[in-house]
C-alpha cells in the first residue's frame, strides 16, 4: 500500500511538471488569430487513463491552474484574459480530468486485459472527452467575456455561434484527432510498464 502511494505521488508529480512546462512553451498552446488552441488536454487524458479518477482530477486541476497563471502573466490574445476567471480556466478542466479518470476506471473494470478492445475504446473515449472539454470551455467563455475590458460586445450578433462552430470544426476537430491517436499510443505501453513496477 505504501509503495503504491509513493508510486502514485511520483506519477502525479511527473505529470504536473510536464503540464507546467508545456503550459509556458509552444508545446502546450498553439497561438492562432484571436485564440489559442491547446494540446495540454492530452497530458490530462494520459494521466487520467493511467491513474483513474483521482489522478485525472489532479491532472485536470493542474491544467486549469497553469492555464490561469499563463493568462495572468503571458496572454497571447485578448480572449486569453477570460481565463483569469477560475470558473473558465480551472472548473471545466477539473471536470474533464475527473470524467476521463472515471471512464478509465469503467474501461479497466469491464475490459481488463482485452488489449485490442480497450485500446480502441481509449481512442474513442479520448476523442469524445476532448469534444466535451471544448464544449464546456467555449460557453463559459461566452458567459464571462463581458467582464473583460475590450470584450464587452465581442459575442454580439451571433458571433459566439460562428466562433463556436469554427472552433469545433477546425481547432476542435484537430484536437480530437490528435487526442484519439496520441492517447492510446502513450497509455497502453505506459500502463504495461506501471504494472511491472
Amino acid at each position: 500500500m505504501q509503495n503504491k502511494k509513493i508510486k502514485d505521488m511520483v506519477i502525479y508529480a511527473l505529470f504536473i511538471a510536464l503540464i507546467g512546462v508545456a503550459s509556458f512553451t509552444p508545446i502546450g498552446f498553439v497561438p492562432l488569430v484571436g485564440v489559442s488552441i491547446t494540446t495540454l488536454h492530452v497530458f490530462v487524458l494520459i494521466m487520467a487513463f493511467l491513474t483513474g479518477k483521482k489522478g485525472g482530477l489532479v491532472a485536470g486541476l493542474a491544467f486549469g491552474i497553469f492555464s490561469l497563471i499563463r493568462a495572468l502573466v503571458m496572454p497571447n490574445a485578448i480572449t486569453d484574459l477570460i481565463f483569469i476567471n477560475p470558473i473558465v480556466s480551472v472548473l471545466p478542466r477539473a471536470i474533464f480530468g475527473f470524467l476521463t479518470g472515471l471512464t478509465s476506471d469503467i474501461l479497466n473494470k469491464k475490459y481488463g486485459n482485452q488489449l485490442v478492445k480497450k485500446t480502441l475504446l481509449i481512442a474513442i473515449s479520448a476523442v469524445i472527452l476532448t469534444f466535451i472539454h471544448t464544449a464546456m470551455v467555449l460557453p463559459l467563455m461566452y458567459l464571462f467575456a463581458p467582464l473583460v475590458d475590450g470584450l464587452e460586445n465581442f459575442w454580439q450578433e451571433n458571433a459566439f455561434l460562428t466562433m463556436f462552430g469554427a472552433v469545433m470544426v477546425a481547432n476542435g476537430f484537430l484536437e480530437m484527432i490528435f487526442a484519439g491517436v496520441i492517447t492510446p499510443l502513450c497509455v497502453v505501453p505506459l500502463a504495461k510498464v506501471m504494472e511491472r513496477s
